[in-house]
């Protein structure tokens, strides 16, 4: 669920992977099976880079910060504040702005569009329109994307009772995020290595 930071590791250099590693987490089982190979490949880094996050110290300590508000949901408040740290610190790992970033997702999501199973494509396209990467530049944005959540867990929680934590620990958070996603981009590298040489 953490769509910026997958987006992120795919930026500038890699817009092949963008439909099929975005569209991964919008795609109910059957469609995850029957993927293209052009979106196959993808869904195949996302999966990875969902391995590594589950692994990382830093995600491990996101989310023993958010425990005490939401138990067993951390790791779903913990993807979208991680997404929100991200971009509170774009600048740290791009010259181009995150508006610029932005325009380029959704080139490529509208474009890579025919690769996808028809039903996630017309969800795809929906939140292209709304540009919904806008909701991690604000705290009213991230609000909103906690409350959504809601509605698709499958036991009454509040997600949005974790901000008053992230508030507080903002620049600690942020921190780990930053480290987090500097290891991503070794992974990124790692798990491409292999790719390229398949292809040569």
């Amino acid at each position: 669920m953490n769509y910026l930071v997958h987006l992120a590791l795919n930026y500038p250099e890699h817009k092949t992977l963008v439909p099929g590693n975005f569209a991964f987490d919008l795609c109910n089982a059957q469609e995850k099976r029957t993927l293209s190979a052009a979106a196959a490949q993808g869904a195949r880094f996302h999966r990875a880079i969902d391995h590594f996050s589950s692994q990382h110290p830093s995600i491990h300590e996101l989310n023993r910060h958010f425990h005490p508000s939401v138990g067993k949901y951390a790791p779903v408040a913990s993807d979208i504040i991680a997404d929100y740290l991200l971009f509170n610190n774009w600048d740290r790992f791009f010259t181009k702005s995150y508006g610029e970033f932005s325009e380029w997702c959704y080139q490529q999501l509208s474009e890579g569009a025919d690769i996808l199973p028809q039903r996630v494509a017309g969800l795809v396209s929906e939140m292209v329109s709304h540009r919904w990467l806008d909701v991690y530049t604000s705290l009213m944005g991230i609000e909103k994307a906690l409350k959504r959540t809601n509605a698709k867990l499958s036991f009454p929680a509040d997600l949005t009772t974790v901000l008053p934590a992230m508030l507080e620990k903002e620049d600690l958070l942020g921190e780990l995020v930053c480290r987090f996603y500097s290891d991503c981009i070794l992974e990124r590298e790692s798990w491409l290595i292999p790719q390229n040489e398949m292809k040569s």
